[in-house]
């Protein structure tokens, strides 16, 4: 089940505002919804105590705005998801219509949205990338979001070589790199990419990590053929323990996953295991990910592809690029 989320709804009191902010509730969100008078407010929080917050407000007051938002994420929480409903539609052709009027309209409709966008988003939240990617995935066609994975922290400061199963309200912010694994299925099937994202230009040791992990899957890659064994695989995925690093993740493992045979991990350094031998056979579909992360598990990079095991070495399933994404 999705994470709870938490929303900044706006123009609760009726109409389409009233009703999102009402199921959002229904499905286990924290909302803060704004309205216009006391009476509105009580209605709301009477929904879900504890987790339906009211608040006043005048959309077209830019202070009032961005004292909200510091109060919100101060004594309630970060805001996730912001919903911009307030607004309202003005009748009458161009030249009957008063300047005055247009302007309001104009004031609720187009600078009010704007000034809460930017109120609410000095940064990005784990949480938001969570939904912005299950939202790509059925934008893009795709009928079902098997596995998310995201996760940030600081290059200098590490403290997490693997993406979150849960991704936390952290905000990511320069200097980061977010780590992630995401698999979407499409016409029944599945697939799975993995690339790491710099948030700036990543730092030496993140394009160490980096470049062994893109050297033990290129070569891993290449002995991805029929009547390869694990040794196969372990020599090839040798850059990593020559560096010194370790992969406690699976550096292959079956797809569909589950079931995940064959998997094959590489623990401390020279130390190695697998469930039980195992040979490939042509058009196997082999998920490899040789994610490199220092013996401290503090620091580390996850990248990896999917492949379907032929006479010539690995054939990928994708054609995003695997280079270490710089935004």
């Amino acid at each position: 089940m999705p994470p709870s989320r938490f929303l900044l709804i706006t123009g609760v009191s009726s109409g389409f505002g009233r009703a999102l902010a009402q199921q959002a509730l229904l499905a286990g969100h924290r909302v803060v919804g704004t309205v216009r008078n006391e009476t509105d407010r009580q209605v709301l929080e009477a929904l879900a105590p504890g987790r339906a917050f009211g608040r006043l407000l005048d959309v077209t007051d830019t202070a009032a705005i961005n004292a909200l938002v510091a109060d919100i994420e101060t004594n309630i929480g970060s805001i996730d998801v912001l919903v911009n409903n307030a607004g309202y539609g003005h009748e009458g052709i161009l030249e009957e219509s008063t300047l005055a009027e247009l302007r309001q309209q104009f004031e609720v409709n187009v600078f009010a949205p704007a000034a809460l966008i930017k109120a609410v988003r000095p940064g990005v939240s784990e949480v938001s990338l969570y939904g912005r990617i299950l939202s790509a995935a059925y934008e893009c066609g795709g009928d079902s979001l098997d596995v998310v994975l995201i996760g940030s922290t600081s290059m200098d400061h590490p403290d997490m070589p693997y993406p979150r199963h849960v991704p936390s309200g952290r905000v990511v912010e320069p200097g980061d790199v977010v780590l992630n694994e995401i698999s979407v299925g499409y016409g029944g099937c599945s697939g799975q990419l993995i690339v790491p994202i710099s948030v700036g230009q990543p730092t030496p040791e993140y394009e160490g990590l980096y470049r062994v992990a893109r050297q033990a899957l290129e070569n891993v890659q290449a002995v991805l053929r029929p009547g390869a064994t694990q040794d196969d695989i372990l020599e090839a995925a040798r850059p990593i323990a020559d560096a010194g690093l370790v992969a406690e993740a699976p550096i292959i493992h079956g797809w569909p996953n589950p079931p995940m045979f064959p998997i094959l991990s590489v623990g401390k350094p020279a130390e190695t295991y697998s469930p039980q031998p195992f040979v490939l056979r042509e058009n196997m579909l082999i998920m490899v990910e040789p994610n490199p992360t220092t013996p401290d598990l503090k620091r580390g990079v996850f990248l990896g592809a999917l492949y379907v095991v032929t006479p010539h070495g690995g054939r990928p399933l994708q054609q995003h690029p695997l280079d270490f994404a710089v935004v």
